[in-house]
């Protein structure tokens, strides 16, 4: 089947989100994480929200700015997981593969204390549905939807 456009938002409207305490994220297609030669499956606050600030930043910063988040500070936790481990096996090159291991299913992230602005966070959500979060993005990995409504409300 031929890949379609299925959505389209500017990055302004990105920037125009709701204000939220909470935010869930469903990972639709395994979503991995790359440390050196490692593949980490777990979806963190810092692993994810820096993903997707450097999509943020590689995709539109120069044209309507960068979003400031500090992730050094940990403003974000996760309050509830839905989900499992699971593992592709991967195609680097003709005669090699590499067994790498994500997570699918469904993550809420808070706010914990001062540490970042609700309106950035609203913003880097509503760009993971179009960037992907985390590593093999352009293989099919980190595809994310964002729920209308949790489960957990």
């Amino acid at each position: 089947m031929p890949v379609r456009q299925v959505a389209a938002a500017s990055l302004p409207e990105l920037r125009s989100g709701r204000v939220r305490d909470c935010w869930q994220l469903e990972f639709t297609s395994p979503v991995t994480f790359r440390r050196g030669n490692r593949f980490l499956p777990w979806p963190s606050p810092s692993a994810v929200f820096g993903s997707l600030r450097a999509a943020w930043r590689h995709f539109g910063a120069p044209t309507v700015g960068d979003l400031e988040l500090d992730l050094h500070l940990d403003p974000l936790i996760v309050t509830a997981v839905c989900g499992a481990s699971h593992t592709e096996r991967v195609t680097v090159h003709e005669q090699a593969s590499v067994l790498v291991g994500g997570f699918v299913g469904t993550v809420r992230y808070a706010v914990d204390g001062d540490g970042a602005d609700p309106q950035v966070i609203d913003a880097l959500v509503a760009l993971a549905p179009f960037s992907g979060v985390g590593a093999y993005t352009t293989r099919g990995f980190g595809g994310v939807r964002v729920p209308g409504e949790s489960p957990w409300a």
